[in-house]
């Protein structure tokens, strides 16, 4: 029930109440107990951390807050092209994108000047990873003169997303 290579590693009580219904000995639970706090593979990974609420984002309007990314490397395009640059807005969800050569600073600030700022305005919040393409001095002093704030994500791993 817990060492099998199938088998799922449960906690003490689930454990326990599972092997109760069938079976019985003086001490079960505390051997029970004993059993799993040896289990190699239990100790590794650790106590599992209970689910956490996701809290709204709150947006006040179209274009308030963007989120800007960087799809890549892609297969060459007859045209040079190899990343895709992506914004999207967080209320509207209406994404802008570009296809540029390369994932750079230039690509960058010329892409939010020209297909975000000028098409849409100004957004007051405008989030990125920390990629050097967005997380560099000649971007924020980019940004610092247009009044825009940038904010940094932490990376998410594919288990938090579930």
């Amino acid at each position: 029930m817990h060492n099998d290579s199938t088998a799922a590693h449960f906690a003490v009580d689930t454990m326990f109440n599972k092997i109760k219904d069938r079976y019985y000995w003086p001490q079960m639970y505390e051997n029970i107990r004993e059993y799993v706090r040896s289990c190699d593979s239990c100790q590794r990974r650790g106590k599992s951390k209970a689910n956490q609420l996701l809290h709204p984002i709150a947006v006040h309007g179209p274009f308030y807050q963007v989120g800007i990314d960087f799809v890549g490397p892609l297969p060459i395009t007859p045209n040079g092209n190899r990343y895709i640059i992506v914004a999207m807005d967080y209320m509207t969800k209406w994404p802008e994108a570009r296809p540029v050569s390369r994932a750079t600073v230039e690509e960058t600030s010329q892409f939010i000047y020209e297909d975000i700022i000028c098409r849409h305005g100004c957004p007051a919040k405008l989030l990125s990873d920390r990629g050097t393409h967005f997380n560099n001095q000649m971007v924020r002093n980019f940004w610092r003169n247009l009044g825009l704030n940038m904010y940094f994500l932490l990376p998410i791993t594919h288990k938090q997303m579930d």
